[in-house]
Order: C-alpha cells, then sequence, then structure tokens
C-alpha cells in the first residue's frame, strides 16, 4: 500500500514536471529536486534520481520543439558536448558537498536567473542577429553542465537566459535548444551520482512516465504563449523555487 501510494506520488511529480519542462525548454530538475527532498527522499538521492529522471523524460519535448524548427542544429552540437563534460565534474563534486550547500547554490542561482531572465528583453526589442559563437557556446556549455551536475537542475533554467544574452537567441529559439541539450547533459551527470549509489530508480522510471505523459502538453502550450509570457511566467517560477531552497539550506546551517 505504501509503495503504491509512493508510486502516485512520484507520477503526480513527473506530471507536473514534465508539464512545465516541455513549457519552458527546461529539464525541470530545479522543480524536482525541492519536491522529491519534501517528500522525504535524502537530498543527494534526489539530486541523482533528479538527473536520470530528467535525462530521460525530457526527450518528447525535445521532439516536439525540433518539429517545430525551434532547434539550432549548429550551436546545440557544441553546447551539448561541453556540457556533458561540465556535468561528470559537478556531479563528482557535489557527491563530496555539504547538504545545505546544494540548497543555497541551487536557490541561490534559481533567483538570480528570475531577474536575469525578467529584466531581459532585449531579442524581443532590437531583433539583432543571432551569434554563432562556438567558443562562447563552448565554454557556456561547460559551465552550465558542471552547474546542473552539482544541482542536479539539468541545466535548462541556465541554458534559456545564457542563449538568449550572449549569442543573441529568439527566446523560442533559447528554449527548443535547450530542451535538446538538457537530457544529454543530465544523463551525464546522473552517471556520477549512480557510481555513488545515490540513484532510486524505480521512483525515477515512475517520475520519467508521468513526464513523458505531459511534456508534449507542454511544448504545444509553448508554442501557443509566445516568447514574452514564457519568459514571464519562467521568472516567476523560478523565483518562488529559488527562495524555497534557500530558506531550506538556511535552516540547516
Amino acid at each position: 500500500m505504501i509503495e503504491g501510494f509512493a508510486t502516485l506520488t512520484y507520477l503526480g511529480i513527473g506530471g507536473l514536471v514534465g508539464l512545465i519542462s516541455g513549457l519552458f525548454g527546461v529539464g525541470g530538475g530545479f522543480l524536482l529536486v525541492p519536491l522529491l527532498n519534501s517528500v522525504g527522499m535524502p537530498m543527494r538521492v534526489a539530486l541523482g534520481t533528479t538527473l536520470l529522471a530528467v535525462s530521460f523524460g525530457g526527450f518528447t519535448g525535445a521532439f516536439r520543439h525540433f518539429q517545430r524548427g525551434n532547434v539550432h542544429a549548429s550551436m546545440a552540437p557544441v553546447f551539448g558536448i561541453s556540457a556533458v563534460a561540465g556535468a561528470q565534474l559537478g556531479g563528482y563534486l557535489a557527491c563530496q558537498a555539504p547538504e545545505h550547500l546544494l540548497k543555497l547554490v541551487l536557490g541561490g542561482a534559481c533567483a538570480a536567473m528570475a531577474l536575469r531572465v525578467l529584466t531581459d528583453g532585449r531579442r524581443e526589442r532590437d531583433g539583432g542577429e543571432i551569434r554563432d559563437d562556438p567558443t562562447t557556446a563552448s565554454l557556456a556549455g561547460f559551465s552550465v553542465g558542471a552547474f546542473s551536475g552539482f544541482t542536479g537542475s539539468g541545466g535548462g533554467m541556465l541554458f534559456v537566459p545564457v542563449m538568449s544574452s550572449f549569442l543573441n537567441f529568439p527566446t523560442m529559439l533559447a528554449v527548443g535548444t535547450s530542451s535538446v541539450i538538457v537530457p544529454i547533459s543530465a544523463l551525464a551527470g546522473a552517471a556520477q551520482y549512480w557510481s555513488k549509489g545515490y540513484v532510486n530508480p524505480w521512483a525515477a522510471a515512475a517520475i520519467v512516465t508521468g513526464m513523458l505523459l505531459s511534456s508534449y502538453v507542454g511544448a504545444e502550450l509553448s508554442n501557443r504563449m509566445g516568447g514574452r509570457r514564457v519568459k514571464r511566467a519562467f521568472s516567476v517560477v523560478l523565483a518562488i523555487v529559488g527562495a524555497k531552497m534557500v530558506l531550506s539550506g538556511l535552516k540547516m546551517v
């Protein structure tokens, strides 16, 4: 009975996060980690399980964005390869770090990115050209990948504003390209946690099932809402999650 209830809980969590993943082009880890931790899963297990779930649960949303032409074909591989390398490093460091530090870093980053996303409307205003800069993409991919491996976030919450700010991607192109990179980067980070025993594969399977059922719907809603509304909604979600994680981390200090 308890196991059945836990499975339903993970399915529900996966459905909610999958919807948000497809909507905002993120892996959903920034929500999965605090949600799993709040239902009793240890922090490092929540991180590893989240990365595994994100890696498999985001592919339907990514496919839909690819169909819509929201993926930058030449820059996506550059981001992806560098993000994989960074995620391996981030996952290794997280296995050594104290739990309260993991929460503070994740929460602080969410809050900072919420402000960045909300105030950066440059692409919608000036219509500048997209920058095809492999060096910037590689450095950004490695940095975001390392962060995603350290926090279990998947990296989407950083990939979107980084692509918009430094490479001048339109919001929808950043969302679509991010949705393709995030699952690959997350899988690389999950491998580090798995090697330390910090992954619950049964919980991940239930979460993935929920995510697969809803991420396609999220991607459809994203295209209907348009760039401006997606950006505003994304910033609100980031701010709320960031505040919650910071407060939780401070209580442990």
